[in-house]
Parts: structure tokens; sequence; C-alpha cells
């Protein structure tokens, strides 16, 4: 699913205070109607955990009911609207059956929201239209239809509404756009009418058997690799970023050493801080537009190559890779996210390997050693000889299927084989 943001310009049939205040007392009730699904829920998987450990086996079904939250929750603030009513509900359920396992283990809390989150609408809840105007209309009820108060007409205006946004949402009317769900948010004081959608699938011609490994590295920020070609794609810009982080990093010390021989208290101190958010700003906008740089040219790569398949480095396994800039500090995650959500829009799947062993293994004759690893950007293979670049071994590893599953049985022969000569010498 992708997400198109635009800002409510003005309401078309309701002033703009009653509009304010409606959507301050939305933005005030939304929240505390999903953190009270959020701890419902907790109490509930809690109390089915503690039948557990006294019978030794979860309740079932029958026996321990869901809660029903949606009359619950309409009895709360009956000025809901009933399908926000349920969005907040779905959200909420899906949120803990996601979070639920990193709960229990202490790896993380129970979700919250606060105000100034999403006032979620689902895709049934409102309406996108152009007017007799060509004005780009939301409409969307904001109050129960027990109230019988009008549904809200919003225009909505966005920074480059151009001629291809236009034919964006154009798309989205009629169709061709699969429509999702839809939220209103106030950030930066403006409300701002967030719209998901999926685009259709577009047609390319894939080569079986065909698979892109990419590496996420220090001496690039990523190197991809086919499978069956000696094609290859490097970003070469990690310096470019680490120099703008350390300029970021360097910046952020001298405030905050400003800010700590500083007196001020109150406003003052507040107005003090708002230079290291602007830096938080700036290096998040940098790295989400990387992130799209990056991803845009593996997808165009993959697409003009006829690849099927993406294999990246699993989460999990990167996290001991601390020599890899986009670790340090940097949302992995997303850049993950956003190469699948590209990757969707051609039919591309994306598979996270499991990158252990990968940048020490000859992608030629398969022997794994680290000697193999000269420096950081120079692989050797003291078996076959093969020189290389460190990453693009990497990433051809990445690029074979089940290349986790090759390692392991590589290094478990390896083991037997080991155990077999001390055996044998130990006879003798």
């Amino acid at each position: 699913m992708k997400c198109l943001r635009l800002k409510i310009s003005k309401p078309l049939n309701h002033s703009w205070d009653f509009l304010g205040d409606i959507l301050r007392d939305l933005d005030y009730k939304c929240p505390k109607l999903f953190n009270f699904c959020m701890r419902t829920w907790f109490f509930w998987d809690e109390a089915r955990k503690e039948i557990k450990e006294k019978t030794g086996e979860w309740p079932s079904k029958d026996a321990f009911l869901e809660p029903d939250l949606y009359n619950e929750m309409r009895k709360i603030f009956p000025d809901v609207p009933t399908r926000t009513v349920s969005a907040i509900n779905q959200l909420a359920r899906k949120r803990w059956q996601t979070d639920r396992k990193e709960v229990w283990s202490n790896v993380k809390s129970v979700s919250t929201f606060k105000r100034g989150g999403p006032i979620p609408f689902t895709n049934q809840q409102y309406k996108l239209f152009f007017d007799e105007q060509n004005r780009i209309v939301f409409q969307a009820s904001l109050r129960p239809k027990t109230q019988k108060l009008e549904a809200f007409k919003l225009q909505l205006y966005g920074k480059k509404l151009d001629k291809s946004c236009r034919v964006l949402i154009a798309r989205i009317i009629s169709g061709e756009y699969k429509k999702g769900s839809a939220q209103i948010k106030y950030k930066d004081g403006q409300w701002n009418v967030i719209i998901s959608y999926e685009p259709g699938k577009k047609n390319m011609e894939v080569f079986p058997g065909r698979v892109l490994g990419v590496d996420l590295g220090v001496a690039s920020s990523f190197y991809a690799a086919l499978s069956d070609s000696l094609e290859r794609l490097t970003s070469g810009d990690a310096g470019e970023i680490q120099k703008f982080r350390f300029q970021i990093r360097k910046r952020r010390k001298e405030y905050q050493r400003q800010i700590g021989a500083s007196t001020r208290t109150g406003r003052g101190r507040k107005k003090a801080l708002a230079p290291l958010e602007t830096l938080a700003e700036k290096e998040k906008h940098f790295r989400d537009t990387k992130y799209h740089t990056y991803t845009r040219m593996l997808i165009d790569f993959a697409v003009n190559h006829g690849v099927g398949v993406i294999q990246i480095e699993n989460l999990d396994g990167l996290k001991a890779r601390q020599d890899s800039f986009m670790l340090q500090n940097w949302a992995i995650g997303d850049f993950q996210l956003k190469l699948k959500n590209k990757a969707a829009e051609y039919g591309i799947l994306v598979n996270e390997v499991n990158p252990r062993y990968t940048s020490q293994r000859c992608h030629v004759c398969g022997y794994i050693d680290s000697s193999n690893r000269k420096t950081q950007a120079e692989f050797s293979c003291i078996s076959c000889k093969m020189e290389c670049h460190a990453d693009y071994n990497a990433a051809k590893n990445l690029s074979i299927p089940g290349i986790d599953e090759i390692i392991t049985r590589a290094l478990q022969e390896r083991e037997k084989s080991k155990e077999c000569s001390q055996g044998c010498f130990l006879n003798e």
C-alpha cells in the first residue's frame, strides 16, 4: 500500500470553527479508545496465560471468549462515528497481534496513542471526487448518523498538486488503483488527509530463476548483483552519507554545549532546544530521501533485467553488524519496507536472508574463511584465488537461492570432517 498526503484547504459546507471543534474532539477521543482497546487485549491475554500456567493448556475459544470491544467503545464515546470506532477496534487488534510476542518477552511495551495521532476512516467511510470546479474533495461523516449531521466536504491541496498528482487521484477515484483506508492527522499547525491506495501491478518480463542479491555495506550504501550475470549496481555514495551524518552530529554537539551553558528556563529553554529538533528533522528527511532514491534504483535495475526475486539481508542478522552505517541510527526496517512496497508494484518478491558468513564465503567455490576478507573492500579467496570487491562477493552470495541453508550445511560438513580427522589421529 502507498499513501498520499494532502492538506485540508477549507470545508465546503461547514465553517472552519465547527470543523476544527469536531476534529479536535476526535483527536482527543480516538487515542483514548485505542488505548482502551490495547489495555483490554493486554489483560485478556494475561488472563489466558494464567490459565495456561495453572492447567498446562490454553483455554478454548468457546470457554474464554474474546472481548466485545465495539459495544464498550460505543458506550464510552457515543458521539464518535460508528465506522471510526470499528476502524480503531480493528487497528488495535492487529497491533496487539503484531506486538504481543515482543510485549511478553519484555522487548517492547504496549503500544499507545496520544493526541496528534491519526483519526482513522475505513475505505467505505469516505468519498474522494472532483467537484464541478475541478477541486479535489474528501467527503466523510465525522459524527454518528443519529445526529443527522451532513457529511463534511473538505477541499484538499498539496505542495505539488500538479498534473501527475491529479492523474494519481483520478486513478484512485476511477478504481484503477484500489482505494484503502484514510486518516486525518494534525501536524505542524495543519490538518492533513492521508489516503492509502494500492496501485495495480505493472507488467514486466521475468527471467525464470534470476535473483538479485542486495548487500548493505560500508564502502557503498548498497551493492547489488545478479545470480546469473556479471551485471551489478552500487550506490557509490556512502562517503556522502557519512559526511552528512558527521556534520549533523557535530552541529548537535555544538548546540548541546550552548544549551548546557545557558541559564534559560521555560519558554526560553524551549526556544533554545528548537535547533536540535530542526536537526533531527533534517536527518530524517535526508534519510527518507536517500531510501527512496536507493530503492528506486534497485527496482529499476530489477525491472530492466527481468528479476522476479530480490534477496536482501535479514534485519535480525544485521543487528550484529556494527560496521555498517545503515545500522548506526538509520532505520533499516524503513528501507526494507520502501523496497517491498516498490517491488509489489511489479509483482517482485523480496526475501529476507540470514547474511551470516556471506561476507566470508567465496561465491565461486563456496569456501568459507575469515581470511578471505583482506580489507573492508577487498575479497581474495585463499582456496581458488578469486579476487573481487568484497561487497560484490557478498551480493553474489545473497543472490543464490537458499544461501543460508547452503552455508549451514557447509559448516556442518566442515565440523564433521574435523571430528573425523581428529578421531583418525587419535586412533593412530
